[in-house]
């Protein structure tokens, strides 16, 4: 079952079912919209298409929108600029669980990856990276969502599984 997202600025009494949806919801949470959250967001927008992406900015919206429905098809991006965004998105470990995370880390320190392996992400990446293969990656997640990868691993892009 699928539902509409919270999305920004917008609001929503109860969760809206849309029916005959054939992909995954794609999410996005940066505590900061503007700077690098921004140019994922430009990313992302680009293999998007015209679906609307939904972005979060504060850690109480994000665990709100993931416990107002199931999201066992929804892939959310997130963004953290310093290491105590990693931290605070720990408060929210339990709820990670029913969605597929890819991680964007704000450095590449052995403390702070191994920080973000606790959630468990589909694939992790840092922010003084380009975004071309974050952009493959979720193209390949979001359309292998009704596809024969069935082992629920995320693919490279040339489609062999990790």
């Amino acid at each position: 079952r699928f539902y509409k997202p919270f999305i920004r600025n917008k609001t929503i009494d109860k969760p809206q079912y849309i029916k005959g949806r054939d992909t995954m919801e794609l999410m996005m949470y940066a505590k900061n919209l503007k700077g690098k959250g921004e140019q994922i967001q430009v990313a992302l927008n680009s293999i998007n298409g015209d679906r609307e992406i939904g972005t979060f900015d504060t850690l109480d919206e994000l665990k709100l929108w993931l416990l107002t429905a199931d999201h066992n098809e929804a892939v959310i991006v997130l963004v953290a600029e310093k290491r105590e965004e990693l931290a605070e998105l720990m408060q929210a470990l339990p709820l990670f669980r029913k969605v597929k995370i890819i991680l964007m880390l704000p450095d590449r320190e052995p403390e702070t990856i191994k920080i973000g392996y606790k959630l468990e992400p589909r694939f992790l990446s840092f922010l003084d990276g380009g975004f071309s293969i974050l952009s493959e990656i979720v193209k390949n997640m979001l359309t292998s969502a009704g596809s024969d990868n069935k082992t629920g691993q995320a693919s490279e892009p040339d489609g062999k599984a990790w």
